[in-house]
């Protein structure tokens, strides 16, 4: 057996046992850093804040997803930048209103440059050929139309595939 001192029972040294006991007590320390993914939950139009309170909500409850932007963040360009950069997916909610200066898409544009994961969500009663604007309804269409509850719970299913597998 290897001693602890970095040894094998020879006294040639080692440094097997050192590595071993050093990268196990930082994934121990860090796991939950390393198991966690991040969701950048976009703005919505002002018929959607209590649904994307509730979507909030549900994600924080979960031990193992951060939620960005947090309540206290600044809004500005170079925020949702670095928050986007930092996110696993990008969770969206719309309605049949595109938005104060297009800030519906203009957000899914930036998730889309940032080249990460995207998940919308609209409601089941939504009907598209009644939305006015035309690149509006085309970023519906894209969308999952289905109950807000059904939607909450893709979240985790994207973001932890593996464990789909297995439950």
């Amino acid at each position: 057996l290897p001693s602890p001192w970095g040894e094998d029972r020879f006294g040639t040294k080692t440094e097997e046992p050192l590595r071993i006991a050093y990268n196990r007590s930082f994934s121990q320390a860090g796991e939950t850093e390393v198991s966690k993914k991040t969701v950048f939950l976009a703005e919505v139009t002002d018929d959607l804040v209590e649904s994307r309170n509730q979507v909030r909500r549900f994600l924080d409850q979960r031990k193992n997803i951060r939620v960005l932007p947090t309540p206290d963040d600044e809004v500005s360009s170079e925020k949702l930048t670095e928050d986007l950069q930092q996110s696993h997916l990008f969770v969206q909610l719309l309605s049949d209103l595109p938005g104060k200066k297009d800030l519906v898409k203009s957000q899914y544009d930036c998730a889309k440059a940032a080249e990460i994961n995207i998940l919308q969500w609209r409601s089941p009663n939504l009907k598209l050929a009644e939305v006015q604007n035309e690149a509006h309804r085309q970023l519906l269409k894209s969308a999952m139309a289905m109950p807000l509850a059904d939607f909450q719970e893709e979240i985790p299913k994207r973001l932890f595939p593996q464990e789909n597998l297995t439950a």
